[in-house]
């Protein structure tokens, strides 16, 4: 964290810090490093090298629509997952380098970000049973906006399934703009 950004309030400027993350192991299945690399416990394949945070999570039975096939709306659901491991990386680092910047970003009494905007493109069908590995990488940096994309490959198929992309903007809980 630069000075200038520890004495503001955290926004996209803050996250924009988180941009530059390694692949590797943390908690919860989530994967991103900040210096200590730890090996995964299952391997990244090349498609979702190099990206910020790698997420995996487990297709259930009932994640399954009436042609037997992964829900639409699952699919949006496991990219959510991905950004809230993101989320939950970036309060891990703060509540250790900066505890007085947690509250004011998760309590909605700050500065802040929204996701404002998401699409999905469905490239595959995905079957139960399966393990998705979904990712998210930052894509741009803005003084207002953070893109992400997001990659969903499929351990079953070898394949990537989907893709997504994704935009944060800063907003003021406190003043509501």
């Amino acid at each position: 964290w630069s000075s200038d950004v520890c004495s503001s309030d955290l926004g996209i400027r803050g996250l924009s810090l988180f941009s530059r993350l390694h692949v590797s192991q943390i908690s919860h299945g989530a994967f991103a490093s900040f210096g200590s690399v730890a090996a995964p416990s299952f391997s990244i394949p090349p498609e979702l090298e190099n990206h910020t945070i790698v997420h995996r999570g487990d297709v259930r039975w009932g994640d399954m629509d009436c042609f037997r096939h992964l829900n639409n709306c699952v699919f949006v659901q496991f990219l959510e997952s991905s950004r809230a491991a993101y989320m939950e990386e970036i309060v891990r680092v703060l509540r250790q380098t900066h505890p007085d910047k947690v509250t004011p970003f998760m309590s909605g009494t700050g500065i802040g970000v929204i996701l404002s905007h998401l699409n999905c493109t469905y490239i595959r069908p995905v079957l139960y049973p399966d393990s998705l590995l979904t990712s998210l990488k930052v894509t741009l940096v803005g003084k207002d906006r953070l893109a992400i994309s997001h990659t969903m490959y499929s351990t079953a198929q070898s394949a990537v399934v989907a893709v997504g992309a994704g935009e944060f903007v800063s907003y003021d809980y406190a003043g509501s703009s």
